[in-house]
């Protein structure tokens, strides 16, 4: 989901560097539950929530790094603003 333009600019005060961080240590996490369900997927059947509950952090993890390299990127077109 795209961030609006005041959603970004509500996220303003953010140094970049803690952004990025950001994004590294999501990244990581999703990593690391995409290792789990690897291993939860050899038993589908006595595995289901669990898979789905590891699927649904990972998606929201994603959602958080996307919404990050949207502000990123936001900044880098409006070089000198932040």
């Amino acid at each position: 989901m795209a961030l609006t333009e005041e959603q970004i600019k509500a996220n303003a005060n953010i140094p970049t560097e803690e952004i990025e961080k950001d994004i590294a240590d999501t990244q990581k996490e999703i990593n690391q539950y995409e290792a789990e369900l690897k291993v939860l997927r050899n038993d589908l059947r006595g595995n289901k929530v669990p898979i789905y509950m590891n699927e649904g952090r990972i998606l929201k993890r994603q959602e958080f790094i996307n919404n990050l390299k949207q502000i990123m990127d936001y900044r880098k077109s409006c070089v000198g603003s932040f």
